[in-house]
């Protein structure tokens, strides 16, 4: 009996000591870890919990910036200042920030730049590109941080955090934006993007926002990589389409039949109006955020019909005009961010409720030296 009370004696002792030895940092970091979880349950909705959505409407002559393929140089310092001198509202990064290998090192230069310019608090959206797929989590730590400023339920996630510009969508003053890593990063998002727009198909403007293309609705080089279901997907409910990957500036007019090259991707209407509406949107290419700036593929031949503005190294249209007219012999070599003499880079501009019209939207692609390469109107009519 004696032997039995001194052995539970014993235990009960061990237990204690061990408790005591638990170094306090290691108790802290648990602690702290936890209460992250518990925040980004807070902060971050999934799918299946979604039950509701914000019917914030979007204020007068708000402002969206969007711009993809950025690299954290000089150029991309431009950019940033173009925003902040036009008083843009947000921003919509479509993809591939700082092109370093270590992703965490890369994402950190990024983020100091952002927040030197733009400020930490200031709305920033995220879509992860082919350079940050493997270390995407580095730039989902960052894209949360910037989130808890905004209000709770902003964006939502098909499971977890790491969706966060993967598989996920946002509302923000009104504007729906499908954040997507088709072609680049992830499985299953044709569903998601289904799934997404349906819920979201009453939000004043929507905006599907992923970075890579298919070839015919880009200007170089790049193959199709997105598969044609998701831009149908957001024709179906009238979505502006904004890509990256392709390091110039394109957008379309008004597209009906989106996967139809037979039909012009069904392209209808002048070239600066375009209109919003179920089965019709328009594709924009904004890879022009700092990083580099390319050509014109010139094995592609004349400018197919669907393009209303082009802004590359060698041919510039505006609204149908050729302001540099196509040259396949001269200037044909990509210029790279530390040329910063000769590259102008730019930002499509989007100022929704123009002028306090709840229908109407105006774009403005403009470049870091101040030239405007496309204006056009936007009617929505959904």
């Amino acid at each position: 009996m004696i032997s039995v009370v001194k052995f539970l004696f014993l235990t009960v002792w061990f237990l204690i000591l061990l408790k005591c030895s638990v170094e306090p940092v290691a108790q802290e970091s648990i602690v702290t870890s936890l209460n992250k979880i518990e925040k980004e349950k807070k902060q971050l909705i999934s799918l299946k919990q979604d039950s509701f959505f914000y019917n914030e409407k979007t204020p007068p002559n708000f402002k969206v910036a969007i711009f993809g393929d950025s690299g954290v140089g000089k150029g991309f310092e431009s950019v940033l200042e173009l925003v902040k001198k036009e008083q843009a509202h947000m921003v919509i990064h479509l993809g591939d920030f700082s092109y370093y290998l270590d992703h965490h090192y890369g994402a950190q230069i990024w983020d100091k730049k952002v927040n030197e310019i733009l400020g930490e608090k200031y709305p920033y959206f995220l879509v992860a590109g082919n350079h940050e797929a493997p270390g995407w989590n580095s730039y989902v730590e960052l894209f949360y941080k910037r989130l808890e400023h905004l209000p709770q339920g902003t964006c939502k996630v098909a499971q977890g955090v790491k969706d966060l510009g993967v598989k996920s969508y946002c509302n923000y003053k009104g504007v729906f934006m499908l954040l997507s890593g088709v072609g680049s990063v992830g499985i299953g998002h044709e569903s998601f993007i289904r799934s997404a727009l349906e819920r979201n198909n009453s939000s004043d403007w929507k905006i599907c926002a992923w970075h890579k293309n298919q070839n015919s609705l880009q200007l170089g080089h790049k193959p199709s990589e997105v598969g044609w279901a998701p831009y149908k997907l957001c024709q179906t409910h009238g979505a502006v389409v904004a890509t990256g990957h392709e390091h110039s500036y394109g957008r379309t007019k008004t597209l009906t039949e989106v996967s139809n090259i037979l039909k012009d991707h069904g392209a209808i209407g002048a070239n600066d109006e375009v209109t919003l509406a179920p089965g019709e949107n328009f594709v924009s290419v904004i890879g022009t955020g700092g990083k580099s700036f390319r050509p014109y593929n010139c094995l592609k031949g004349a400018l197919d019909p669907w393009w209303a503005s082009i802004y590359t190294t060698n041919y510039v249209v505006k609204n149908g005009e050729a302001l540099k007219p196509l040259s396949c012999v001269d200037n044909l070599d990509e210029l790279k961010e530390n040329d910063q003499n000769t590259i102008d880079f730019g930002v499509l501009f989007l100022e929704l409720n123009f002028e306090g019209q709840e229908k109407k939207a105006r774009g403005r692609f403009v470049t870091t030296k101040g030239r405007v390469l496309d204006e056009f109107m936007v009617k929505k009519e959904n």
